[in-house]
């Protein structure tokens, strides 16, 4: 019965990892117009409503790694050490 537990409460979590990564994704600048010019006229301030959206994505973002397990940290590691290496062996190849 634990066992089972387990798996639906990995489950929840991948779901709400991937839900929070669409929240997030929609956020930061890409077809939050209407929500922008919103928060843009109730604060009065470009920047503060900039901000406002960053810290939001950011929040959705962080989020999402929480659920997923992730740990980000290791991810960009990973992802920069594989650009390296493809990028060394481009250059050794010529």
């Amino acid at each position: 019965m634990n066992v089972k537990n387990k798996k639906i409460q990995k489950e929840k979590n991948q779901k709400m990892a991937t839900l929070c990564l669409m929240i997030g994704m929609f956020i930061n600048p890409f077809g939050f117009d209407v929500l922008f010019k919103m928060t843009l006229d109730l604060t009065g301030s470009y920047w503060t409503t900039t901000g406002i959206f960053y810290l939001v994505a950011g929040l959705f973002f962080g989020l999402s790694f929480y659920y997923s397990r992730l740990n980000p940290i290791a991810v960009i590691y990973e992802w920069v050490s594989d650009l390296f290496k493809k990028v060394k062996s481009l250059t050794i190849k010529k």
